[in-house]
């Protein structure tokens, strides 16, 4: 069975050059940060996702230990509420890292409530301490949330390609 070193192999120099740049940003941004990346098949055992979780961990950075969310499984605000209930959240030196996954594979009525939820529900999400990456399959999804979810869309942290 391969290790998590023999990974590494899998990621090109252009994504590891586009890794550097996003954990320089997230290092330097403060308060709520979104971020669209888009990594063809992506989910949490991606190497790329797995690069940053890596990248991000090393006791260097003020996050707390990426917490992994499923559109799949949950609507983001139930998620992001049950972590607070858990207390999971709660750091009072790091912020929140939420690797979302899924958005751009929900059926199309769920989806308009999703994007609907986060366009409503942005000022709630903005007066947080936390970053989420949403991680797409493909660039031209980014269309959905420009349509769906403008305001949400218009506060954007940054976009990344790998």
């Amino acid at each position: 069975m391969a290790s998590n070193e023999d990974n590494t192999y899998s990621i090109s120099a252009n994504d590891a050059t586009e890794l550097k740049k996003l954990v320089s940003f997230l290092e330097l941004s403060s308060g709520t940060t979104t971020i669209f990346a888009i990594a063809p098949e992506s989910g949490p055992q991606h190497p790329v996702v797995e690069e940053i979780k890596l990248l991000l961990s090393d006791g260097y950075h003020t996050f707390n230990e990426p917490q992994n969310f499923f559109y799949s499984d949950n609507s983001l605000y139930n998620f992001l509420y049950s972590l607070d209930e858990t207390g999971l959240h709660n750091s009072p030196t790091k912020r929140k890292l939420i690797m979302a996954f899924g958005i751009d594979q929900l059926p199309t009525s769920r989806l308009k409530q999703e994007m609907k939820q986060l366009n409503l529900g942005r000022d709630s999400l903005f007066g947080r301490e936390l970053v989420i990456i949403f991680w797409l399959n493909k660039e031209e999804f980014l269309e959905e949330f420009r349509n769906r979810a403008p305001d949400f869309w218009d506060w954007r942290g940054k976009l990344v390609k790998f």
